[in-house]
């Protein structure tokens, strides 16, 4: 969400563009995140592709939240830790595959 605060001329004007900016922020731009959809295949820990989409780089998310799951699996972050370059999820599941939307962020 972008403002632009220097056009406004009045303390009235600038409150009522932040107001109506502040109440257009969703979680995703609330907060410090990035997010991927990946198919994680039955019993299988994954670093995926989507390594390159790390926008904390170099740093490294402190948490996910799945926000969209096809499949009744269980996923989690993996057994590996994560580091900067790949984020390892996992897919306790014997029998299915999961398609995941996350959404990684840092604190």
């Amino acid at each position: 969400m972008k403002f632009n605060l220097r056009s406004n001329k009045s303390s009235k004007a600038l409150f009522a563009e932040l107001e109506t900016g502040l109440r257009r922020l969703d979680f995703i731009n609330n907060f410090n995140t990035f997010m991927v959809e990946v198919t994680v295949v039955d019993q299988t820990e994954t670093a995926g592709d989507y390594k390159i989409r790390n926008q904390f780089d170099p740093h490294i998310p402190t948490g996910m939240l799945i926000i969209k799951q096809t499949g009744n699996a269980l996923v989690t972050a993996g057994d590996t830790a994560w580091t900067k370059d790949y984020l390892y999820i996992k897919n306790h599941s014997t029998t299915i595959d999961a398609v995941i939307k996350i959404v990684f962020f840092k604190d």
